[in-house]
């Protein structure tokens, strides 16, 4: 199967996807990783001090409504959250934190670290939610956890990395063909110049996202936090 296939299943299938098995422990010192949010108290601090800024320009509301897509272990939620109520305490109460999270094991989890915010907290995914007017989208290292196209230039063609399993059931990779249209144009970027032997990780979902994010706020603000380089470095 194409790579993006194979990366899709080992972090979202609903049974058996890292994202999405019970009791894994993901972040902190004790799990894979550690992002901002688990580093320190001071990146939510941070923000919410930047979301209580972005709210006071909106002259024509006292509501603060925040909605945050793939709170993981809901650190920076909680962050915030607690950060506005002892700083803000006056848009704290009038501040309705919206949280989107796939998964059903993570939405347990998000539901226990949020109780003392819980009067202040919603649950809602991105679908059910109505167009913010005005609000505040945030997302903290959510693009780069989308399945991306692994492709490589072989023989002076660009080609596609698939899964297989070799006799031994191990995995294995091999080049075919390009799985999709809109792969084979994407790869018709100028700025898509690969040379002999580079390997390159396309990541198509982010346009989507975008305009479904987009269309989500009828005003305001979003906002992501990532990191990456520019498409000049990259190719």
């Amino acid at each position: 199967m194409p790579f993006h296939q194979w990366m899709n299943a080992a972090l979202y299938d609903p049974h058996q996807g890292y994202y999405c098995t019970p009791g894994l422990t993901r972040w902190g010192r004790k799990g894979d990783y550690r992002t901002s949010p688990e580093r320190s108290s001071l990146f939510a601090a941070t923000f919410a001090r930047y979301f209580v800024e972005l709210h006071r320009k909106f002259e024509t509301t006292t509501e603060l409504v925040l909605f945050e897509i793939g709170a993981g272990g809901g650190d920076f939620a909680y962050g915030v959250l607690d950060h506005m109520q002892r700083r803000y305490q006056d848009i704290y109460q009038n501040t309705w934190y919206i949280v989107h999270e796939q998964a059903e094991d993570l939405r347990r989890m998000l539901r226990e670290k949020l109780k003392p915010f819980e009067t202040q907290v919603l649950y809602k995914s991105m679908d059910a939610l109505d167009p913010l007017d005005p609000g505040i989208i945030f997302a903290n290292e959510l693009l780069d956890a989308f399945p991306v196209h692994r492709v490589a230039k072989h023989n002076g063609e660009v080609r596609e990395f698939y899964v297989n399993l070799d006799a031994d059931g191990n995995f294995v990779w091999e080049l075919q063909p390009i799985s999709a249209e809109r792969l084979k144009e994407h790869l018709h970027r100028p700025e898509l110049q690969l040379v002999e032997g580079q390997i390159a990780e396309i990541n198509l979902g982010i346009d989507d996202w975008l305009k479904v994010a987009a269309n989500k706020l009828a005003k305001g603000y979003l906002i992501l936090v990532d990191y990456g380089a520019e498409a000049k470095q990259l190719y």
